[in-house]
């Protein structure tokens, strides 16, 4: 009974399509591709079909609706409303319950958000594996490495991991009771590859007054594994992170990565949706969740009378990237702007479609390369062309992914999240130095 009002609600959910088009023009994949598969209504279209039975879940089927970045561009344009990125997250979570998912896809997905007891460890131990097989890259936004492989021609660039993790650089578990709290959950990019976001978060959330706690337990927030269709690895990291979250006494829990906000804010409340007890639970703490550009910009705003004002005239032109998840997401559009105004001597500057996809998506750069690259050749196109110096954006994926675009036309333009210098501003130091 409950699998058949399953299907009945995806099968309204896709009757809803007029076949308008207005996904079509701004749709990242279309852009590139050109295929009516490739847009919103088509991929509609064709699970439609399969609803009805006139066409069978194939692995071509399967490929099409793993070609969607889950932007969300199309869901913000639709005029009837259609939640396409659910859509196609139930889509594929069929797929992925007829027939399995691909060998590699698994195993990533495995490493990127496993919950198997040695995966610090082994993510740890990868780092020898980049200086072993893959080609070395320095660059002005740090050390990259190039890799080959599946019959690439032209070959990935990974960021290279931290030495240490956030949680082994900083232990933050105890709690004093003088001031309020707010529990910092760093998401996995930060924790193992940009560690100093993190370190500069914290710095921010204790000069605003406030206590910051760091948790060596958290998990991957799951928003990988929902989005791949794992449905399974996706209620087990919730349920986990719901079980440490309402252990844990604070004021609000805020996140600098845009992926693990909109986990929270947007995906758990689909995980819990058919289990009222651990709803309810999740309801009380979705309240207290911020962004860290929305603390700062609400309860955190002492951290603006705290910046040291520089006599130094000489300032750099940044401009500023909208994550699809912050932006379009959350819809958290002014708060990073501002307060990358008020940090001295950094002139901001628009670049063109600003909130245009950078290519990321996690998973899909992986999983679909060739098509993140060319996507992600049009956002640097247009950095390049704001003539900034400094990228700056509230996401850790797309500061990798910007940054490795980057490094591929052998630019030395710095990719940052805005923390780090805001973190600076307030310490006195420069910023730009």
């Amino acid at each position: 009974m409950e699998k058949k009002s399953q299907n009945e609600k995806f099968q309204k959910a896709l009757s809803k399509c007029v076949k308008c088009g207005a996904c079509q023009a701004v749709c990242p994949v279309y852009d590139i591709e050109k295929k009516e598969n490739s847009v919103a209504r088509g991929k509609l279209a064709l699970l439609q079909a399969y609803m009805k039975g006139e066409i069978e879940l194939t692995s071509k089927l399967y490929e099409t609706i793993s070609k969607c970045i889950l932007c969300t561009s199309c869901k913000d344009t639709c005029a009837a409303s259609i939640e396409i990125d659910r859509i196609i997250s139930t889509a594929r979570e069929k797929a992925v319950k007829e027939f399995g998912m691909p060998p590699l896809k698994k195993a990533l997905l495995e490493i990127l958000c496993g919950t198997f007891p040695g995966r610090k460890t082994f993510l740890k131990s990868a780092s020898l594996v980049e200086k072993m097989f893959m080609k070395k890259i320095p660059s002005e936004s740090g050390l990259f490495y190039k890799g080959y492989f599946l019959g690439r021609k032209e070959g990935k660039i990974f960021p290279a991991l931290s030495k240490k993790t956030l949680t082994e650089i900083i232990d933050l578990e105890k709690v004093s009771d003088s001031l309020s709290s707010v529990l910092f959950f760093q998401g996995c990019t930060i924790n193992f590859i940009s560690p100093q976001t993190g370190i500069s978060a914290l710095n921010l959330i204790r000069k605003s007054n406030f206590t910051p706690i760091l948790l060596n337990k958290q998990q991957c927030c799951g928003l990988p594994a929902f989005f791949s269709g794992d449905r399974e690895k996706a209620e087990k990291l919730a349920y986990s992170n719901l079980e440490m979250l309402s252990e844990k006494k604070f004021d609000y829990l805020v996140v600098a990565c845009a992926t693990c906000g909109s986990a929270f804010k947007e995906i758990y409340p689909l995980i819990f949706e058919d289990d009222s007890n651990r709803l309810q639970k999740w309801e009380e703490i979705k309240g207290k969740i911020l962004d860290l550009s929305e603390f700062l910009s609400g309860p955190g705003n002492r951290i603006f009378s705290k910046i040291k004002k520089t006599e130094k005239e000489t300032t750099k032109t940044a401009t500023y990237h909208d994550p699809c998840h912050l932006y379009k997401g959350q819809k958290i559009e002014k708060e990073p702007r501002e307060i990358i105004k008020n940090i001295p001597r950094i002139n901001l500057v628009e670049m063109e479609n600003s909130s245009d996809c950078c290519g990321f998506g996690g998973m899909f750069s992986i999983e679909n390369f060739e098509l993140s690259r060319e996507i992600n050749k049009k956002k640097i196109e247009n950095i390049l062309s704001s003539k900034a110096e400094l990228v700056l954006t509230g996401c850790p994926g797309c500061i990798l992914q910007i940054k490795s675009g980057l490094i591929a036309k052998s630019s030395n333009i710095e990719v940052k999240h805005w923390c780090e210098l805001l973190d600076e501003a307030t310490n006195g130091k420069s910023t730009i130095d």
